[in-house]
Order: C-alpha cells, then structure tokens, then sequence
C-alpha cells in the first residue's frame, strides 16, 4: 500500500508541476522502479513527453492514453483525477522520487536473495554463473537508480590538461608496451581502446602480447589477461622463457642443462611478484568475464587487459541468435567494459582462410572472421604477418630500407581511430617466443 500511494505521489506531481517533471526526467532512468503496471505505464509516456517537449496536463495525457488504447486499463479519468488529488505539495518531489527509488531497490534486492538462497540449496545450480548473474543484476539496478552528475567544461578541460602533462612526462597518449615502434606507431595503449589483434595461426598473436604483459609487468603496471586457449601454466612457463632467455622448447620437452635451471628459477623468483593477473577458464562468457575484470580492477587496480581469443568466447545462448550475432555481442562487451573500467582492451582474433590464398599473405579487415562488428568496435586493428613462416625468401622494404625474412614480423595497422594507418618491422625470436624492436644489427 505505501508504495502504491508513493508511486501515485510522483506521478500527480509530474501531472502538476514542470519543476517536478525536470526532477523526474533527470532521476528515473528506468519506468521499472514503479510497481505497478499502470503507473509504468503512465510513467512512460511521462518521459517521452518530456523528452520531445510536450505539455504535460490532464488533457494530453488522456488523449495519449486514448490513442494507445490505454485509456480504460489504467483507470480512465477517474484514476487521473486522483493521482492529481493525492498531492498536496510538490515541493517536496525530490523526496519523494527518493523514496520510490529506495522501494525498488528494496524489492529487487530481496528477488536476487531468494536467488541466491534457492542456489545454495540446491545441487545442480551453477553457484558460479548465478553469482556471475546477481553481480550483473545488481550493475543494471544501479544503473536504473543512479544518475551521474554530467561534468561541466571547466571539469574537462582540468582532466584534459592533466592528461596533457601526463603524456608530456612519457611521450605517449597511453601505456608504453614496451616495444618503442610500436609505442611511436600507436601513442601507447590508451584507456577505453579496443585494441584487436589478429593473425592467422603460427603468427604469434599470443606471444605479441605476452611480451607487452612481461614488459609492464618489469615496469610494475598491474595488468590482466583471460586465456581461452592456453593454461595458465603454458603462459606463465613462455614469459619465463622470455624472461630467463631459455629456448621455450627446451622448457617444454625438459631438455635442460645446468645454466638453464638456474636461469629459470631465477626468472621464476622475479616472475611470481609481477603485479599479473591470469584467468584460464575454457568456454567462458562475456558476463563471467565482465564480473571477473570488474573485481580485478578493484582488488588489483589492472591498468590493460588482454583477452585470447575473441573467438573462443561463448556468447548469452539468447534463442535464435546465430554465431555473427554472438560475436557481435562479445565484440560489444568488450568495448563498453573498455569504457567501463577505463583501461585498454586488447582482444586477439581469428582471421578467415581468405588470407592463405592471397600470394602476399597480408590481411585485409575483410578477414575477421564472423563478424564485420569486430572492426566497427574497435578503436585500432593490428595485424602480425611472418613471412618466414610462409616460406617467402625475398627481402621487404620499409621506408626505402630493405629487410630480410629471417625473423621478421610485419605488423599492420590498418585500422586507427585517432591516429594513421600504418606498416612496420618487428623482430620476432622464435626460439624465446618473444617480440622486440628490429635491430639490422641483431640479424
């Protein structure tokens, strides 16, 4: 009864009042927070109203209420004429949205209780997923009952200089991966990026960013990084095999000597501080991973995170979606928890068969597999080609500069948001897994 004659309050003083029509459109997100059907109803076309600028009496509400076949459902004017009569006062409106704001929250919160309850008793819930479930639950409600303040010009204009200092004390827009043409290509790796990274198999998507972790992991930069792929185990046992210098393969078949252990278990002492973040679970969704990098950010404060692969991720099973549409939806995510968490995102990504039977091998965007919402997302796409892998012999030019195959990577950058497309070398140390800058005298 108390929130039916709350929700009948507000609504009178919208019907009555412009100043609490300002105050309904700037609180209620959502015509959700009402209890009853009638009033959403009612609350609805309330904030369409607002929205285009309509009087908002008596009169206009009843003839909008006729024209949608309404107007009988909700009480007719009878139920209009007491909403008006229930208010004595609309001073006191912002009270009052308040108190109806707080209800819902109330009954919400005790819908995702019984949730929970019903999940700790039974046997075959998946405690994990519900509680992945309840903490996004709890994101929309929030979403619906609080409004932040927009910033004023003097606010941005203070967070834009300081940004402007920033960058003037690294050189860069973002975080240095480590890698200095790639920093000089891209400004660094900038908060709400989505960042893809894609290649065909055997191009070293993986290793191109485990390099980039290990080298913010040196400079102490928290950072997180979901494997769909690779165990945690694989990953960890290649960024020691960076670290250390020992070949990855002899890590891998235990063909060890002496120098080699104690190399290892030296990086091993250095790799077990890093401020590093490793999740490995096969299969898992874009809401489990949101619940997962929201809790990192705030226990860990990860400034880059990093997901491998894109492709392997499982979508929200929604009836009769098709895989470009679930691709679609996790490309998406991606981008808002980007935004969300206000760190870059680096997404590694398939590419379609398309590439092999071109003589060059260079990727076009074309070839994301699955979806053309990939590229729409996102802010940059990196591509990684080997020509070596392919067998290609012949030497490649960058500026007037000729460089041989022999350990070289290609990458692309052939989609940026706030910068120019570009092409450059790399150097990649296949028997370390590991990326760095080019250097002829390397070679």
């Amino acid at each position: 009864m108390e929130n039916q004659i709350i929700e009948e309050i507000v609504l009178g003083s919208v019907l009555l009042d412009k100043e609490a029509q300002i105050e309904f459109s700037n609180r209620i997100q959502s015509v959700n927070v009402f209890e009853l059907e009638n009033h959403r109803i009612l609350a609805g076309i309330f904030l369409d109203f607002i929205k285009d600028s309509k009087k908002i009496d008596l009169i206009t509400i009843a003839h909008e209420l006729k024209s949608i076949g309404q107007y009988k459902s909700i009480g007719g004017a009878r139920k209009l004429t007491q909403l008006s009569e229930k208010v004595s006062s609309t001073a006191h409106i912002e009270v009052h949205i308040s108190i109806l704001l707080e209800n819902f929250l109330k009954r919400e919160i005790g819908q995702m209780g019984a949730k929970l309850l019903n999940c700790s008793l039974s046997e075959t819930d998946d405690v994990f997923d519900t509680v992945a479930k309840i903490h996004d639950g709890l994101d929309d409600l929030m979403k619906q009952v609080i409004t932040e303040d927009e910033r004023t010009i003097q606010t941005i204009v203070y967070d834009v200089s300081q940004k402007w200092q920033e960058h003037n004390a690294t050189g860069l827009a973002g975080l240095s991966t480590g890698i200095q043409i790639v920093d000089e290509k891209t400004g660094g790796l900038v908060d709400t990026d989505l960042i893809i990274l894609a290649a065909r198999p055997g191009q070293g998507k993986t290793a191109f960013v485990l390099s980039i972790l290990r080298n913010l992991s040196i400079a102490n930069v928290p950072t997180g990084m979901f494997s769909l792929e690779m165990s945690s185990e694989q990953l960890i046992e290649r960024m020691i095999s960076q670290d250390s210098d020992v070949f990855a393969f002899k890590i891998k078949r235990n063909i060890l000597e002496n120098y080699d252990r104690e190399r290892l278990y030296s990086s091993a002492n250095r790799v077990r501080n890093w401020p590093l973040q490793i999740n490995d679970e096969a299969g898992l969704n874009i809401r489990k991973l949101r619940s997962k990098a929201l809790m990192w950010k705030k226990k860990f404060g990860i400034k880059l995170l990093v997901v491998d692969y894109l492709q392997l991720m499982a979508g929200q099973n929604k009836k009769g979606q098709n895989r470009e549409g679930e691709i679609a939806e996790i490309s998406r995510g991606l981008k808002v928890l980007a935004k969300d968490l206000n760190i870059p995102i680096i997404a590694l990504s398939q590419l379609s068969r398309a590439v092999e039977s071109r003589p060059s091998k260079m990727p076009q965007l074309s070839d994301l597999r699955e979806s053309g919402s990939i590229e729409q997302d996102a802010n940059m796409v990196i591509f990684l080609m080997r020509p070596e892998y392919y067998k290609m012999t012949e030497s490649v030019d960058f500026d007037n500069d000729s460089y041989p195959v022999k350990d070289l990577c290609i990458v692309d950058i052939a989609k940026f948001r706030d910068g120019d497309t570009s092409t450059f070398p790399v150097k990649f140390n296949g028997p370390l897994m590991k990326f760095s800058d080019y250097s002829k005298s390397n070679f």
